[in-house]
């Protein structure tokens, strides 16, 4: 996934309803079509995850996105997303484990979201 400029509970919640509707062939914006619902379902569950472990780790004191990324557990994700591919493995870092902390930190600060101008 791309998840540059997300808001990631959002995010779950759109694929949940995506998901809802059982659809059997996914024509995603990137890839070849899809014939089920296991990516899919892989990014929400990834998402949902960092959200949470994001909260958690807000929660517990933690306010730099350098340490929102290491209190971050993802090793299922990572090993499903890469399957042992050091080119998807460096995608899997750059895109999910050094984007994605800065902007779950930002959101949980409340420095971006809906109702603000600048996201």
């Amino acid at each position: 996934p791309y998840p540059f400029g997300s808001f990631f509970d959002e995010w779950v919640v759109q694929l949940d309803t995506m998901l809802s509707l059982d659809p059997k062939i996914i024509c995603p914006g990137h890839g070849d079509i899809m014939h089920d619902t296991i990516y899919m379902r892989t990014v929400r569950d990834l998402f949902a995850t960092i959200w949470s472990q994001g909260e958690n780790a807000y929660q517990s004191g933690v306010t730099t996105a350098d340490s929102l990324g290491a209190a971050l557990e993802l090793p299922s994700f990572r090993a499903f997303m890469t399957a042992g591919d050091p080119v998807r493995d460096y995608l899997f870092r750059a895109y999910i484990l050094k984007s994605i902390p800065p902007r779950v930190l930002k959101q949980l600060k409340g420095e971006i979201g809906d109702d603000l101008e600048e996201n």
